[in-house]
């Protein structure tokens, strides 16, 4: 007798973080984009009495489109890889995930972030994603997020709905994206 066994796996488990700062001078943003450690930049923050605190969040979709091009890249039908320039997404929607959706939900509340310097990176199975929006650049509530390949274009790796915070226009908000590949 044939028996069929049948056990799902996750791939990764994700963790978002969003640091805000009081920043008119954008002194922690360009802190953050240059690649100075996180913990530097709070402590700094904090001492000034700037720091505006951090929001964690767990948990993401894998969008289809980004798992196509693992699976391509996996099997060499892509010989290109193109994460290296990858960008943070955020926007304002509220619009639950769904595997299907290639990108932001977003009508126009909508913002790409480039990597901060040393972004993206691999730490054993951790793969992060870090980018900054300095004061004055997207300065609404941040309710989605999305990795994806290119800014505003390209392949959308994951995206996540949560509540980040609405960013004054004097604040900066630096945003970490961990996907720890899973083992078993």
């Amino acid at each position: 007798m044939d028996e069929k066994v049948r056990e799902r796996t996750k791939i990764w488990d994700t963790q978002i973080k969003r640091w805000g700062f009081y920043d008119p001078e954008n002194k922690y943003s360009d802190l953050c984009k240059k690649g100075v450690p996180q913990e530097h930049v709070v402590e700094l923050a904090k001492d000034n009495g700037d720091y505006l605190g951090m929001v964690l969040v767990d948990g993401n979709m894998a969008m289809d489109d980004g798992l196509t091009q693992i699976g391509d890249l996996i099997i060499g039908a892509l010989t290109t890889p193109t994460w290296s320039a990858a960008y943070i997404g955020v926007g304002d929607s509220s619009t639950a995930e769904a595997a299907a959706q290639t990108g932001l939900q977003a009508a126009s509340n909508k913002t790409y972030l480039a990597m901060d310097s040393t972004y993206p990176k691999r730490v054993t199975k951790q793969l992060q994603f870090k980018g900054t929006a300095a004061a004055g650049v997207a300065s609404y509530t941040w309710q989605e997020i999305v990795v994806l390949t290119g800014n505003g274009t390209g392949k959308c790796l994951n995206r996540k709905v949560g509540a980040w915070g609405t960013k004054g226009a004097s604040d900066s908000y630096s945003m970490e994206v961990d996907v720890n590949l899973a083992s078993a």
